[in-house]
């Protein structure tokens, strides 16, 4: 019995799927609809009521109509549906008071007053829908709803609920009938959004007679009544019942065959171009400008850094424990700012709490203060968020570097006093990511003060090397990587997905010291590409010289030897290009080490915030006011670097910091 319905089912559906697309439907329907009551309202027009507020509920009740189903197209019909239906509902409020118990003694007890607005609200509405047919025999709608109103009463009441034993209203009841009354100001005319999921099911052969079930949603857009927020919006789960015409059979036409023409051969395929590229390198020279074919000349020279640091550690959105890529050490060990020496700027910001901690230990009187901010688009109104941060970087020096928690004070406000602020709203989210952050403070200069380190380094004489990609038109490049190696061992590399950009990311010698040649032997650099056709290229091998002056070789052929002293001024402000507080102590050492003989360097950096003139103008401000306090106006060689270009990566809130800064380089020669 089983497989004879679902046999008949098989054979009703396909006769349904070719008649319904072109036959006239008309129908009766009725189901059950939950209403969602979206209120927020206390009183009813001028009704009076005690009520805090109404708020939102839920209720059932019926829907009836009829329907009409005219065929647009194979997969479109319009529907036009009459419907009528209940929608009222009971909202309740149970409000905390107090009453006076007189009984035995005077006193004063809980008591709790549940208010209620019964409503009753019935409409009839009409609902036009234009339904979509993807496939079988569902069918998906959209439309809209006009109704009015037949019913729109409401019934308020007030009732003692607690205490239980005793009270009552005026006489003896415990519920007060405060309005019983038509629903004042009900909109004359109701308008919505309908929206719905449709299933027609053949009953008979001819697909004359169908059974649909049916979920539809209800979007009340223009509410119960006029001046109070009270919507209601309806879940309906209906049956329909529908009736169409049995279409006459066509007169048959008799169509003589006729020979069906030769198909045209196949355009041949396009000839994709097989998949190649060049690789090119080129210098930038520390005034920036560009070389081809560089040699990189690594030089061994006696050299002292002054590194600022940075007293700010960021945070992301919404969190209070540091991010991973602070170092952070499980107990105090024999940690020094020497070995920072041989690592970049950013590498020694990231061991901020730990030189913080080694000084602090060394320095027993001195104090720090932690202040934790936010943004505006954190929830912190009462500044938990901001001291939780603060409260985090105070637990880390107290249990790793035992500094006693009475000389570290911590603070919580809300936007740091001297906040990063964008003009453009597209930087807004860049601004964010530097105000979430703890700022440190110390009443002694020693806690904070640049890092200073003296070894004896290697740099090159080119600070960076760019790449240069050419792939001929009619490639998609899918993957591609550039890759620079010396003897085996790779020294540099960069990668992406999708095609080559224009400006692929510089290999920056001056800043990653890890990544120098170690001996004579050229650099080899090439370039892999993927293409979408599943093919991959690898480019010759092209070669960059490599020379190695180290002291001992400018010793033995007696080569002129020099001393080189690089300085990061103190930070600058957010859009500013002037020089004060420890900048002043900085530039006073910078000029006790410029000589007669000395070649000094200065370059402004500016990050990505702001537009780009206007940041290349406070680079070079930057850079012309430190060599007029240097006094070194007409000998220096004035360079700037801004946005992508910026000494640091400028996609993070530390590398744009430490992008507001000018770097004097000053070379004296030694003979």
């Amino acid at each position: 019995m089983r497989n004879f319905y679902v046999l008949l089912v098989l054979s009703l559906v396909p006769c349904y799927l070719q008649a319904q697309t072109s036959r006239l439907e008309v129908g009766l329907m009725g189901g059950v609809g939950l209403n969602a009551h979206d209120a927020s309202f206390s009183k009813l027009g001028s009704f009076a009521s005690c009520c805090p507020e109404f708020g939102p509920t839920t209720s059932w009740g019926p829907s009836l109509g009829a329907y009409v189903a005219v065929p647009l197209s194979s997969t479109f019909r319009l529907h036009g549906r009459l419907l009528t239906g209940a929608e009222g509902g009971t909202m309740t409020f149970d409000e905390q008071s107090f009453v006076a118990d007189i009984r035995d003694s005077a006193r004063v007890v809980p008591a709790v007053f549940q208010h209620a607005l019964t409503s009753s609200i019935s409409t009839i509405g009409l609902e036009p829908v234009v339904t979509w047919r993807p496939f079988g025999v569902l069918e998906v709608g959209l439309g809209a709803r006009l109704a009015i109103a037949t019913t729109s009463r409401f019934v308020q009441t007030e009732t003692l609920v607690e205490p239980e034993d005793f009270g009552s209203y005026l006489g003896t009841g415990r519920t007060w009938v405060n309005h019983d009354a038509d629903i004042p100001e009900t909109s004359a005319l109701r308008l919505g959004m309908v929206a719905l999921v449709r299933a027609s099911l053949p009953l008979n052969r001819d697909a004359s007679l169908v059974l649909a079930p049916e979920v539809s949603y209800v979007r009340d857009a223009t509410g119960v009544a006029s001046g109070v927020a009270w919507n209601v919006h309806q879940l309906r789960t209906t049956i329909s019942i529908g009736w169409r015409p049995t279409p006459s059979a066509p007169a048959p036409v008799v169509v003589e065959p006729t020979p069906a023409p030769e198909p045209p051969p196949p355009p041949p395929a396009p000839k994709r171009p097989p998949l190649t590229a060049t690789i090119q390198a080129q210098g930038i020279r520390p005034d920036g400008s560009r070389t081809p074919n560089p040699t990189v000349r690594i030089d061994e020279v006696l050299t002292t850094d002054l590194r600022p640091l940075l007293p700010y550690l960021y945070f992301d959105k919404g969190q209070s424990q540091l991010p991973a890529r602070y170092v952070q050490r499980s107990m105090a060990t024999d940690f020094t700012e020497a070995g920072l020496h041989a690592v970049g700027t950013l590498d020694t910001y990231y061991e901020l709490l730990n030189i913080v901690g080694r000084r602090l230990a060394d320095v027993p009187d001195a104090k720090l203060t932690i202040t934790g901010c936010v943004t505006a688009a954190e929830s912190d109104p009462d500044g938990s968020l901001a001291r939780r941060r603060a409260v985090t970087v105070r637990d880390y020096l107290v249990a790793t570097w035992n500094i006693p928690a009475s000389r570290l004070e911590v603070v919580a406000r809300a936007m740091p006093e001297k906040p990063t602020r964008a003009v453009d709203p597209a930087d807004a989210p860049l601004a964010e990511e530097e105000n979430r952050r703890v700022e440190l403070a110390s009443t002694n200069s020693q806690i904070l003060a640049p890092v200073r380190t003296a070894d004896t380094v290697r740099s090159s004489s080119m600070p960076s090397i760019a790449f240069t990609v050419s792939v001929p038109s009619g490639i998609t490049v899918t993957r591609w990587r550039v890759d620079a190696k010396q003897a085996g061992r790779l020294l540099f590399r960069t990668e992406g997905r999708g095609a080559v950009p224009q400006e692929i990311p510089m290999w920056a010698l001056d800043q990653d010291r890890k990544s120098l040649p170690s001996s004579d032997e050229p650099i080899t650099y090439t370039v892999e590409l993927d293409d979408d056709n599943g093919s991959t290229f690898l480019s010759p091998a092209q070669e960059i010289t490599v020379q190695q002056l180290t002291i001992r070789r400018k010793r033995t052929e007696r080569i002129e030897d020099r001393e080189i002293d690089r300085f990061a001024l103190i930070l600058f402000d957010f859009n500013d290009a002037s020089i004060k507080g420890q900048n002043v102590e900085i530039i006073d050492l910078i000029r006790s080490k410029i000589r007669p003989e000395s070649s000094v360097g200065i370059r402004g950096s500016a990050d990505i915030i702001g537009a780009e003139a206007y940041n290349r103008t406070l680079a070079r401000n930057r850079a012309q006011e430190t060599a007029r306090i240097l006094g070194v106006g007409s000998r220096a060689e004035l360079a700037t670097d801004i946005g992508n270009a910026a000494p640091y990566p400028v996609t993070i809130p530390e590398g744009r910091a430490y992008s507001r800064t000018v770097v004097v380089r000053v070379d004296t020669p030694i003979r």
